[in-house]
């Protein structure tokens, strides 16, 4: 009977709902605003924040009205609020049992808040069925990123596969660290999509340099690319697949579109982005390639059970849902030929049923409806397209083929003959002796530079690498004493630099940076800066926190021994100013390029700190505070 109720019976309802609605609708309702003021204090000039003395009654409060425990124990500002909030209720169970670490890890994973806070946006570079992606400016440095847009749509199955699809992805990019490969600035969310600050390549993708190409070249018939710019291309990929195979990722769809292009500079550092956008010419000459989109990107231990990728460039295997690294190895023998021949190999149907009949025919590569290809360059794509997952070769293996020896170091030679510029060497020795503040800046500035416009260290990197796509402990401990460094310095330079077994693009661009040249003072500069919020031309011990990313109370002991070191003392409202600040980057005579060798190079930004920085420092800052501590 309708309206009847069981005596006794009470409909249950989740105290949760409210804050649900509130992630829906992006933001804090005026009852929570309320409650934060309540418990607030307000100074002159500063945001209200919630002192930890304070953070008792607040956390009862929220328990009490919408069954949350959690553990606030430090200051808290409403941002930081609403996204433990958020967090709490997307990320976990919400359970009063919910631990202080899972809470954590929640916020560390969820970041709520709008995209127009951090970046203005120029203009939509592409769109797909799930989202955009959306060229953008960063308001506080000026650089141009590309904001990967992931709309909020769809059921509640399809709106968890989105979200499981974003952040496998920020996984997979926080894991890699190559030249090649796009770098992720930072990720969050609102009501409306998930978002991915990524890498922007100005010079487009494949697609589009090989259609200028085309039309430069008349706009009709089958156009090759210049053979230089293919080998080039095709190494550069190459060595980012052998990284993020070896990562323990499969990209699964490697295609033109997702291979964008930089210029990579021969020299100094030309103009900025800002000004004339490079002529697609430049990129054809001096390509610099970097690997993007791993939203179908998947774990080699955990290969999904479904065909992956784009049905003209999948591996035969692939479409009977065996998925393995060596499906990215024929993806790009797709793309080789489509650069040597003009056109794509095969049409293969985009349905499992009839792609999986028509590799049953074994068809082959058509090369005698294509004009001349050099023989090296068909053997390697052959190779590749070698319908046999057991006899396609992998990654690394290909990149030892002759048709590649001169771009990259000799990969036979023995470890001793790697030859190692002198000021470098000295640079790599002293990295593990660099104190917690050079190490930081040396590692915000890796993060921040652009690896086409480092073409010095991108070189050496390579030479080291000799064919391989990271630097062997072995081999930069041979080339450092071949260049003079005693072995026990040696040994520790590549302990402090090495990660799992070996020497990534990040730590290796922080080491060799000279924050000593004139030519890094300007981004210097900007980090004292971004820092100094007041704007007085002074930085305190909360400053210098926010330029390495420290925690005041966590790292007081260490703060506070810069101060001593930058201002003479660590008294209450001690400053330092900006040519104390400078002096503290001085470098060695020994580590100084010489006359006639290659200029270091500078970034033009300080950057924002990323994400993967901001785990880097705490990491670093933890471990220091732990040794002063024993």
């Amino acid at each position: 009977m309708a309206g009847y109720e069981v005596p006794g019976a009470v409909e249950e309802v989740d105290p949760r709902l409210p804050l649900l609605a509130m992630v829906r609708q992006g933001g804090l309702s005026p009852e929570l605003q309320s409650l934060f003021r309540k418990h607030a204090h307000k100074a002159p000039g500063k945001e209200p924040l919630v002192k930890k003395e304070d953070c008792g009654p607040l956390a009862k409060e929220l328990q009490r009205r919408y069954g949350l425990q959690i553990p606030l124990s430090e200051d808290l500002t409403l941002a930081q609020l609403q996204d433990l909030l958020f967090a709490s209720v997307v990320e976990t169970d919400a359970s009063p049992s919910a631990t202080k670490e899972a809470t954590r890890s929640a916020v560390a994973a969820v970041k709520f808040r709008s995209p127009e806070e951090t970046l203005q946006v120029i203009s939509v570079l592409g769109e797909g069925a799930t989202g955009r992606v959306v060229l953008c400016r960063d308001k506080a440095t000026g650089e141009k990123r590309a904001l990967k847009v992931v709309h909020k749509k769809g059921d509640e199955e399809e709106l968890a596969l989105r979200r499981r699809t974003a952040r496998e992805e920020v996984k997979h990019l926080q894991a890699l660290d190559h030249p090649h490969v796009a770098r992720v600035y930072q990720h969050f969310e609102d009501a409306q999509a998930w978002y991915l600050v990524l890498q922007y390549c100005m010079c487009g993708d494949l697609e589009k340099i090989m259609e200028d190409y085309r039309e430069d070249a008349g706009g009709y018939g089958l156009v090759q690319m210049p053979v230089l710019f293919t080998v080039k291309v095709t190494y550069q990929v190459l060595s980012a697949l052998s990284h993020v195979h070896g990562r323990g990722i499969m990209h699964l769809d490697i295609k033109g579109q997702n291979l964008m292009f930089q210029v990579a500079y021969r020299g100094t550092i030309l103009p900025a982005e800002s000004a004339a956008h490079p002529a697609p010419w430049q990129a054809v000459k001096e390509p610099h390639v970097v690997l993007v989109d791993f939203g179908t990107a998947q774990a080699v231990k955990q290969p999904g059970k479904q065909p992956v990728g784009t049905s003209y460039f999948m591996a035969p295997e692939v479409w009977s849902s065996q998925l393995t690294p060596k499906a990215d190895i024929f993806s790009l023998g797709v793309v080789l030929f489509q650069l040597l021949g003009g056109k794509l190999p095969f049409s293969v149907p985009d349905n499992i049923d009839m792609a999986q009949a028509y590799w049953a025919m074994e068809p082959l590569a058509p090369w005698a409806e294509v004009p001349y290809v050099a023989p090296q360059c068909q053997e390697v794509c052959d190779s590749m397209l070698t319908p046999s997952v057991a006899l396609r070769p992998k990654a690394e293996e290909l990149l030892l083929h002759p048709l590649f020896a001169e771009l990259h170091g000799d990969a036979e030679a023995k470890d001793e003959d790697v030859e190692l510029p002198g000021h470098y060497a000295a640079r790599l020795a002293n990295f593990p002796g660099r104190d917690v503040l050079q190490k930081c800046l040396r590692m915000r500035l890796a993060f921040a530079a652009s690896a086409n416009q480092m073409p010095s260290f991108r070189r050496v990197f390579l030479a080291l690498a000799g064919g391989s796509a990271a630097v062997a402990p072995r081999r930069l401990a041979a080339a450092l004493a071949g260049a003079g460094v005693a072995p026990a310095q040696a040994r520790g330079a590549v302990q402090a630099l090495a990660e799992d077994g070996r020497v990534g693009w990040c730590s290796f661009v922080a080491a060799l940076a000279d924050l000593g040249d004139p030519k890094y003072e300007g981004f210097l500069r900007q980090c004292f800066d971004q820092a100094d919020q007041d704007e007085d031309g002074l930085l305190g011990i909360e400053d210098l926190a926010r330029l390495m990313h420290a925690d005041c109370g966590k790292h007081a002991v260490l703060l506070q021994e810069y101060m001593v070191a930058l201002c003479g003392h660590d008294s209450p409202g001690a400053k330092f100013e900006w040519s104390s600040f400078l002096r503290h980057f001085r470098s060695d005579p020994g580590e100084r390029a010489r006359d006639g060798e290659s200029p270091t190079e500078a970034p033009r930004h300080a950057g924002q700190m990323d994400d993967a920085f901001k785990q880097w420092a705490g990491t670093l800052l933890d471990e220091a505070v732990q040794e002063m501590t024993q």
